[in-house]
């Protein structure tokens, strides 16, 4: 089991919203941490009131749901007149920033390409208002927590999710995994903690579970072969 502790976002609960979306933002990082778990990692986060993980969480679910959607049906999705779409590189790297202005240019796009606002564009409409602001803003990243419990698909809910954990935490995984023995007590370039299998066979399975994940959430094989320390013909041999 690989233990990773994720820091907290120091939000007060006295902070606009906190506590009225808490429990919209516990049962986003709940659900994740439960499908981590038989994966063999233990996910550990050091606050209760966590508005950008729940909300990073459901944008990335959404966005790896919209990757499935037919280009012309869902231009929010894939983009088109009005700029990028969810499933675009810029939304993926806007949706992990905290950088304003590439939040924004994000935001604008995904506005454009919800109109005119219905029921299937509402996760882009949502993750668009999120994107706009400061990343911790509580009723933002509620509003998207709530609609990803009470309307998202039960593969949202649950498949995508997990798999928006492993898009979000899966280099900390892989490097904590491939880490010299010298160094499995430091933190990981991210700042987040963890403690790292003692035998190498255990390693070596996890190292095998989360390569598959990040292929299943995107990652590329040349790329990831790279990242995780192994040649191509065993990533190959592993998926």
């Amino acid at each position: 089991m690989l233990h990773i502790t994720i820091p907290g976002e120091g939000v007060k609960p006295d902070a606009n919203g906190a506590m009225l979306y808490a429990q919209y933002f516990h049962g986003i990082t709940e659900w994740a941490r439960a499908r981590v778990y038989p994966d063999g990692i233990e996910c550990h986060y050091n606050d209760l009131i966590r508005p950008r993980e729940a909300a990073r969480l459901c944008a990335h679910a959404i966005r790896l749901e919209a990757l499935k959607y037919d280009d012309d049906a869902h231009a929010w999705a894939h983009g088109g007149t009005g700029g990028k779409g969810l499933a675009d590189r810029e939304t993926l790297a806007a949706i992990d920033s905290t950088d304003l202005d590439e939040r924004l240019a994000a935001a604008a796009d995904l506005h454009r390409n919800a109109r005119p606002f219905g029921p299937e564009a509402e996760p882009a409409r949502l993750i668009a208002r999120w994107l706009m602001g400061d990343a911790k803003v509580c009723p933002a990243a509620g509003h998207l927590a709530r609609w990803t419990i009470h309307n998202g698909s039960e593969v949202l809910r649950t498949d995508a999710i997990w798999l928006a954990w492993w898009t979000i935490h899966g280099v900390v995984v892989l490097d904590k995994l491939t880490a010299k023995r010298g160094d499995e007590g430091e933190e990981s370039r991210s700042g987040r903690g963890g403690r790292p299998p003692s035998s190498d066979a255990a390693r070596r399975e996890l190292l095998r579970v989360a390569v598959r994940r990040m292929h299943q959430a995107g990652w590329g094989k040349t790329a990831l072969a790279r990242r995780a320390g192994i040649s191509r013909p065993t990533l190959d041999s592993w998926l």
